[in-house]
């Protein structure tokens, strides 16, 4: 399914650490795009179970973005980036 500007896209992400134990704590995903950072953005995700997290995200612009995806529990912080990937424009 293509994902497509001004649309929300849900998404479910699940995380756990180096000894597979689910990472409980809060989650902040911010969408990026190398063409024009000053539409960068950061929205919280709401964990539904121990280490599994959804939200859903609405790209203001079509093109190229990247997501940076951050859960902090306690003094621990993991961190993944996406790869890039394409948002359509509106139809």
């Amino acid at each position: 399914k293509a994902i497509v500007m001004n649309s929300p896209a849900a998404y479910e992400i699940s995380v756990a650490d180096r000894d597979g134990v689910p990472v409980s704590g809060m989650m902040e995903v911010e969408a990026y795009r190398a063409a024009d950072a000053s539409k960068d953005f950061t929205t919280a995700f709401k964990e539904v179970s121990p280490g599994n997290y959804q939200g859903y995200i609405s790209f203001p612009l079509k093109g190229f973005w990247e997501l940076r995806i951050r859960v902090k529990r306690g003094d621990e912080v993991f961190e993944v980036d996406s790869k890039r990937f394409s948002v359509a424009p509106a139809p």
